[in-house]
């Protein structure tokens, strides 16, 4: 069993294309077949968008 772990990517603070990063995020671990995906830290200042960001990579 695989697992994934990150954290702290604060895509709003480092103003990356947050499309293109859940597009090759979801395809990095379908490829590496990650059972389990744990994220650690902020992702965005805001927690609405870290919630929207992980429901929809989950999808």
């Amino acid at each position: 069993m695989k697992i994934a772990i990150s954290s702290d990517n604060h895509l709003d603070v480092n103003r990356v294309d947050v499309a293109a990063t859940m597009e090759a995020q979801a395809a990095w671990l379908k490829q590496q077949e990650v059972a389990h995906y744990f994220f650690l830290g902020d992702l965005f200042n805001d927690f609405t968008r870290t919630q929207s960001y992980f429901k929809k990579l989950a999808d």
